[in-house]
């Protein structure tokens, strides 16, 4: 049955003899097994690594401070990175908070360190370190300026539960592929 799938006519197309077929037969699976998990891993650790998408905007910067739109609304272009759904570019209303961009954003993810959100102002050199908390209290009323971009960083436990997911998975094809070469 293997011989057909590789379009091969005889066992000695393989390389060996009859009486060899049997071992080198399941060797041969086995090599093939782990050429397939090695490519697998190679896929679930580079879709880990390279897990954050870009924004789906689709927007034209123009460079200027504020934008008009048709419908008259005065606008500002805000950037958010960080452990959010979707970062990206946004253009929002002027006179937006941050509650405002970050449901444009999709939210933080979980693990998100929303007691520490860092603005930075194109204009200002020093940065702000604020709290959702704050927010939502209404102790901080934060009005957005053109061009700021607001950092929402993982927390450590979070950055070290996804870590540990991917030695995890490791372990799993380890062990997986000492059972395979412990039935030979």
């Amino acid at each position: 049955m293997i011989l057909k799938k590789l379009n091969l006519k005889k066992i000695g197309d393989f390389g060996f003899s009859k009486k060899h077929y049997s071992t080198n037969k399941i060797s041969f699976i086995f090599t093939i097994m782990k050429k397939i998990i090695l490519l697998i891993t190679f896929f679930l650790l580079s879709n880990t690594a390279f897990s954050q998408s870009l924004s789906s905007n689709n927007l034209q910067f123009t460079g200027e401070k504020y934008v008009t739109g048709d419908d008259g609304v005065v606008r500002i272009y805000v950037n958010v990175w960080g452990h959010v759904q979707n970062p990206g570019s946004y253009l929002i209303f002027d006179g937006a908070n941050i509650i405002d961009i970050l449901s444009l954003a999709g939210g933080p993810k979980n693990g998100a360190n929303v007691k520490k959100i860092k603005i930075l102002s194109k204009n200002e050199k020093e940065e702000k370190i604020i709290s959702l908390q704050d927010i939502n209290d209404g102790s901080i009323n934060l009005v957005l300026k053109p061009f700021d971009t607001i950092i929402i960083n993982q927390t450590r436990l979070s950055k070290l539960n996804e870590s540990s997911r991917i030695y995890t998975i490791m372990l799993q094809l380890v062990n997986l592929l000492y059972t395979i070469e412990r039935l030979d």
